[in-house]
């Protein structure tokens, strides 16, 4: 997600490439589901200016 955020994209962007795709089956079933995962991360990550 590092290497999204660095290349400018935006959180739509980064959701719709679905960089936990690897890793849902196993992971992506509970509470917090892959979409938000990505949300907290790309959110908590700093923004390249």
């Amino acid at each position: 997600m590092a290497k999204l955020v660095a290349q400018k994209k935006s959180l739509t962007e980064i959701i719709a490439a679905k960089p936990t795709a690897d890793l849902d089956a196993t992971w992506g079933q509970g509470m917090i589901k892959p979409d938000l995962f990505v949300t907290l991360i790309v959110k908590t990550l700093p923004q390249r200016k």
